[in-house]
């Protein structure tokens, strides 16, 4: 029982994981990152795509090598998502 929970719980950690290159979804964790979020995804070169429906994340198009190091210091959430189905896309 206890390997089949363990399997179920790194796929779906798995199934998260940010691509290496494409759409992503930012989760801030603090109201500190939630505010800062804009200029940090302005600092990594990402590209804004949409508004996700939890508080202050926002989806953006970019490469995880330059996101995740900063946004993970920074208190954000990098998992993978795009607007269709977490969200808004930018501008509607």
């Amino acid at each position: 029982m206890a390997a089949q929970v363990a399997l179920i719980f790194a796929s779906s950690l798995t199934a998260l994981a940010p691509p290496e290159h494409g759409p992503m979804l930012l989760v801030p964790l603090t109201s500190h990152a939630a505010q800062n979020i804009d200029t940090l995804v302005a600092q990594s070169g990402a590209v804004l795509t949409g508004i996700g429906y939890l508080p202050g994340s926002r989806f953006v198009q970019g490469k995880r090598i330059r996101l995740l190091p900063q946004m993970l210091r920074s208190g954000v959430l990098v998992v993978t998502g795009s607007p269709p189905l977490c969200g808004k896309l930018q501008g509607k």
